[in-house]
């Protein structure tokens, strides 16, 4: 068309003809469209059930339009998080930006110093709130919600159909509107049915082919829901709009499903530690977390992959657009933890080949003893929770164990002991009177109920006898 001198203004009136030969054909397609669309007896049953659904409250009505597969857009809500009043299902109120509020303002530069970085502050915004928000969530970008939209429609309608799932749609209090699944097995014999397991996905997974799998083949009931901007919900996957869709889940499951608190349990792979580590910080009386293949903070994973150069500004860009800070959240959190490592990991792990050694779960379960057992593990024996982390195999593990005489029964009845005398809160300040060979065992004991290994790279799925409710000291005790 170039050559032809089509793009010159003497080949401006053939544009104008064909340009307006496509609009004809695309308009006469939609007309054609819309007249077999409005002579079509069951699509106009459709929009009369669709219109009756949005227009009321009642279920019954409401559970008609599931029947249809149309585009989520035009979903009526079906639970508002503004509308939620019930003690059981209001968080806490905790954010890393308000508990950290008086510490960022001590360290607020002057204006002279805000002006003069003011270019900086400006970049940072800008690379955040574009390439480098990708970069972290790909999946709420169209190309890859494109390139999985066949495959998560036939799940989807699988899980509707065969695995009777209940779709809905939750409106969060920042106005995005949030895409979940849900599977009642509360009717099986198997108690597992009676606990609620909600999945929140990787940073490029969604519940129709995500981790709620598992969960669902154990027999648990399961609440699936995707990041806002993946999939059906809307919305860009910043930390807030993170911890609002949170909160809208947990209403849901509290406010319109019926389940406890005490009768649910946060599962989240990679990323979606985030979004689970909030809501456990915010939702204390949960009954577990179980974290797969989740690291402990964003930027010590994301700052040994960027050239030195830019480490300065990936450090404070992070920090104040993208504070993923899960170890921040889940130390806060003071009920039962199982961390899954995956001894493959080729993405949480700060080397350029897998090395178990350098997986960032390792940081985040030595985070979590920390602050739970801060007198057990003084530098001793944080040396010795490396040496046993960084052990290649389970054999090479197991040869620690052996050789420091872990005795599982005793740890227990030596915990059980200090709580029985003293508190069984935490922080727990055992350690201080007892003998090193016994600390030694503790740490170990300890490191082994909260970690269990996964042979395996950060995408294979997790198998059922893996999926393993978090060991508690209070179960221990009465089994």
């Amino acid at each position: 068309m170039f050559k032809n001198q089509y793009f010159t203004i003497e080949g401006v009136p053939f544009l104008v003809k064909y340009g307006n030969f496509i609009l004809c054909i695309v308009l006469g397609a939609m007309w054609f469209r819309g007249v077999g669309r409005y002579y079509n007896p069951e699509y106009q049953k459709f929009i009369q059930v669709l219109t009756e659904a949005k227009n009321t409250t009642d279920h019954q009505i409401r559970e008609r339009v599931r029947h249809y597969d149309f585009h989520f857009k035009q979903w009526p809500v079906d639970f508002k998080a503004s509308e939620s009043h019930s003690a059981a299902a209001t968080p806490k109120g905790l954010s890393l930006e308000a508990l950290h509020a008086d510490s960022q303002a001590s360290r607020s530069p002057g204006i002279i110093s805000q002006i003069l970085g003011l270019p900086c502050e400006l970049l940072s915004y800008a690379t955040m709130h574009t390439f480098g928000r990708w970069l972290i969530y790909p999946g709420h970008t169209e190309l890859l919600n494109q390139l999985v939209a066949t495959t998560i429609n036939e799940n989807r309608d699988k899980m509707v159909e065969k695995l009777n799932g209940l779709r809905a749609k939750l409106e969060a209090k920042d106005g995005n509107q949030i895409d979940v699944m849900f599977f009642d097995r509360r009717k099986n014999t198997s108690p597992k049915g009676k606990k609620l397991v909600i999945c929140t996905e990787g940073n490029a997974g969604f519940y129709e082919i995500g981790c709620a799998a598992t969960p669902m083949d154990c027999g648990y009931s399961v609440l699936g829901w995707n990041h806002p901007g993946f999939g059906g919900s809307t919305g860009t996957p910043y930390p807030s709009a993170e911890q609002a869709a949170m909160e809208a889940v947990m209403q849901y499951a509290i406010d319109r499903l019926g389940f406890l608190p005490q009768e649910i349990i946060l599962f989240a792979w990679s990323i979606g530690g985030y979004a689970s580590s909030w809501a456990a910080m915010n939702y204390p009386n949960v009954s577990g977390v179980i974290l797969d293949a989740t690291f402990d903070d964003i930027v010590p994973l994301a700052l040994p992959k960027m050239p030195k150069r830019l480490r300065a500004f990936t450090h404070h860009s992070l920090r104040k657009h993208m504070n993923l800070n899960i170890a921040d959240q889940l130390t806060r959190y003071p009920g039962p933890i199982r961390l899954l490592r995956r001894t493959k990991d080729e993405v949480i792990i700060t080397s350029e080949t897998p090395d178990v050694a350098f997986n960032r779960g390792n940081d985040l379960l030595l985070k979590i003893l920390k602050h739970r057992y801060p007198t057990l593990m003084n530098l001793e024996s944080v040396d010795l929770l490396t040496q046993y982390l960084h052990a290649d195999d389970p054999i090479a593990m197991l040869s620690i164990s052996n050789a420091l005489e872990v005795d599982d029964i005793e740890c227990t009845r030596m915990l059980r002991e200090h709580c029985d005398q003293h508190s069984a809160q935490y922080p727990i300040k055992i350690g201080e009177d007892l003998s090193r060979p016994m600390r030694s065992q503790l740490v170990v004991f300890l490191a082994s109920k909260y970690m269990t290994d996964f042979e395996a790279t950060h995408c294979n799925p997790l198998p059922i006898q893996m999926f393993i409710p978090p060991w508690s000291l209070e179960d221990q005790s009465a089994g």
